[in-house]
């Protein structure tokens, strides 16, 4: 670098100056060194002695102070002369963040002799370059907000900007020296130490949404998955979660499905969290229905899963054919297999979709009994005839030849006689049935392709009245048969008194009503007892107005009432008449007071005690009272006060109290009659 020089100024009559010569010698990044070199230069013309002149250089930073060298004597000699008295002494400046200007001083003073007091200085100066720095800049990258360029000052720590940018839907992360993020990371607010220009970019890390995902009534832990800001999500498949019986339809927003919905394996792309509910259908199957030959089968239905169905008890036809069942593949019903009949249940575990088809089998003899009826010998109709006639329709479903059996009662006809066709007539003699008795008649028509049976009833003969054989029984609407029994076939209306000897047998129900129970007098009802069962149970509506006298009521002890109960409408009532006269002691029972006396004597004792016994137990502790004069007079300590004696209830329980006479000054031997009563709820 070049030197920068100055003359000072001639002093001593002209006779000498001095000379500055300032340079940087070399730098580094944080230092230089200064080089100052000093001159003298003399025109006297004569040397003035070694000493009497010293001359010094120095620097000087800026307007700070100066820095000086030792001392270095100066001889001059003739004029025109001038040589170095210092040839060079060098500092080393520490660089600072700005330039600083540097000063080179050369000073030479006179000391003795001629040059006494004269002094020549002057200084030149150098600019030292700022300490080494370098930029750091910072680059947005897709945001915005990024702090202003920084400086760093070599070889020192440079702290980072705290302040960060911002990205919609992006987080900052800190720094990196590339744009892509592989280069090298430094936190907002960080340190650099390095001694290089530097470039960061903003590093930025994605927003992510939580999606989450429940089974809603299915089967599984609750799944999620993360969405990113900008990039949409596809949502879960189907298979997510499992629900017995039902079938995922989508997800929703809302558990009930009356949010948003979203198909499965859809696309989200909202920026937000999303809570997802699986939606449910309860999973159906067909069940449908092949006549298979036939016609009238019936409509489809729907099965639940995991619920039984009732199938229709619609049943198909096929000319000539019975219909068997359902069958679950058109072979097996072709084979006469069935698997499910009309109205059958489909069980709740089978859930799969059923195609069934009826089975068919030829069909057995139609067969309608026509009529039935008792006749005379003549196959005419007759109440008490003793012979049969009995009419059917019957049809064979291919025209196979028909065979039939007749039944009366016990006795089976087999291959009776009858008229030729599809309509026959039966005239029955053998199994001679009974006037007297009703018989059921069953007939069967048998082909080759099975067999039919009917039944109706042949009705007893009917009589008004029947006297029996012997004139010992007789019967109305029926057949006597019981001796000394008048049998009643029908039900019997009585607007009269009805009188009963014997025993009164009533197989079917009957009312009594007030009127129907006659009014008899004490006399007539005697000591003996009824068991419950023998009294019949009368609600109150069947019980009228009347009354009962209370020697109308015997005398039942606990014992003779075996079961049963009595409702209020059943207890006759009682006139006060015959309730009887109460005693004292059953109507202190009745109002729960017990009441008496007793006697305390006095003697020299200041406390005299005396019992009551109530004679019964209170449910608790009763209401005592106690005087000793001629009228009551309880106070609310249950004390009576009667010139110098003081009676209280000291204590009550269930079935007694104490007393206390306290004797202030009443003689000894003096017999006091208490009068006590109690009030309260006997046990």
């Amino acid at each position: 670098m070049a030197e920068s020089t100055k003359y000072g100024p001639w002093v001593g009559g002209d006779d000498w100056r001095s000379w500055v010569g300032v340079s940087i010698t070399s730098e580094t990044a944080t230092t230089a060194t200064v080089k100052v070199r000093g001159w003298f230069e003399s025109d006297a013309g004569s040397s003035t002695g070694s000493g009497n002149v010293k001359g010094w250089v120095g620097y000087g930073i800026g307007n700070g102070s100066v820095t000086w060298s030792g001392a270095t004597n100066i001889d001059p000699f003739g004029e025109g002369t001038g040589f170095y008295f210092n040839t060079g002494t060098s500092w080393t400046i520490n660089k600072t963040h700005a330039a600083q200007t540097v000063w080179g001083y050369a000073d030479v003073e006179g000391q003795a002799g001629i040059y006494s007091g004269y002094k020549s200085q002057c200084y030149a100066a150098v600019t030292v370059a700022a300490k080494t720095n370098y930029a750091v800049t910072f680059n947005n990258n897709g945001g915005s907000g990024a702090p202003d360029a920084q400086t760093k000052w070599y070889g020192e720590t440079l702290t980072l900007s705290s302040t960060t940018p911002t990205r919609t839907g992006y987080t900052f992360s800190g720094w990196n020296t590339k744009a892509d993020g592989s280069g090298t990371n430094y936190a907002s607010g960080g340190s650099y130490t390095g001694n290089a220009a530097l470039t960061l970019y903003a590093k930025w890390t994605a927003v992510t949404y939580g999606i989450t995902y429940k089974a809603n009534g299915g089967t599984g832990s609750d799944q999620t998955q993360t969405k990113t800001y900008g990039v949409n999500a596809t949502l879960k498949a189907a298979n997510t979660f499992s629900r017995t019986n039902y079938t995922f339809t989508n997800w929703n927003t809302a558990a009930n499905g009356s949010g948003t919905t979203y198909a499965a394996g859809s696309t989200y792309a909202t920026n937000a969290a999303l809570i997802l509910y699986a939606q449910w259908q309860l999973t159906t199957y067909s069940v449908t229905f092949d006549a298979n030959g036939g016609t009238g089968a019936p409509a489809a239905q729907t099965k639940n899963s995991g619920s039984a169905l009732t199938l229709s008890s619609v049943v198909p036809t096929r000319s000539g054919y019975g219909f068997l069942g359902w069958a679950t593949t058109q072979a097996r019903a072709n084979a006469g297999t069935v698997d499910y009949a009309a109205g059958g249940t489909v069980a709740a575990a089978t859930n799969q979709n059923l195609a069934l088809y009826a089975a068919w089998k030829v069909a057995a003899p139609t067969l309608e009994i026509v009529s039935a009826y008792r006749s005379d010998s003549s196959w005419n109709p007759a109440d008490d005839g003793t012979s049969a006639v009995v009419t059917i329709n019957a049809e064979s479903q291919t025209g196979a030849t028909l065979s039939f059996s007749v039944t009366v009662g016990s006795v089976t006809v087999t291959s009776p006689s009858a008229t030729a066709g599809n309509t026959r007539t039966f005239h029955l003699s053998s199994a001679a049935p009974s006037a007297d008795q009703a018989y059921a008649v069953s007939v069967t028509a048998t082909d080759s392709n099975g067999s039919a049976t009917k039944t109706a009833v042949i009705q007893t003969a009917w009589y008004a009245i029947d006297v029996k054989r012997g004139g010992h029984g007789i019967a109305f609407g029926k057949t006597a048969k019981d001796d000394y029994l008048a049998d009643f076939g029908m039900g019997i209306h009585v607007d009269d008194d009805v009188d009963v000897d014997g025993d009164l047998n009533v197989a079917g129900s009957y009312n009594l009503a007030a009127s129907d129970i006659p009014s008899l007098p004490a006399s007539k009802v005697d000591s003996g007892t009824f068991d419950a069962a023998r009294i019949p149970s009368l609600d109150a509506s069947k019980v009228g107005s009347g009354t009962f006298d209370v020697a109308r009521i015997p005398d039942l002890a606990a014992g003779k009432i075996t079961s049963g109960t009595f409702a209020a409408a059943r207890l006759p009532t009682v006139s006060a008449s015959a309730q009887g006269a109460m005693t004292a002691a059953q109507y202190k029972k009745l109002a729960g007071v017990t009441y008496g006396s007793i006697t305390i004597t006095t003697d020299s004792t200041y406390r005299i005690d005396g019992t009551i016994t109530f004679g019964v137990t209170y449910s608790s502790a009763p209401k005592v009272l106690v005087q000793m004069g001629a009228s009551w007079n309880r106070n609310a300590t249950n004390a009576e006060r009667a010139g110098t004696l003081t009676l209280f209830v000291a204590s009550v329980t269930t079935t007694g109290a104490t007393l206390h006479l306290h004797n202030y000054s009443v003689s000894s031997g003096n017999a006091i009659t208490v009068y006590w009563a109690a009030f309260g709820t006997i046990a």
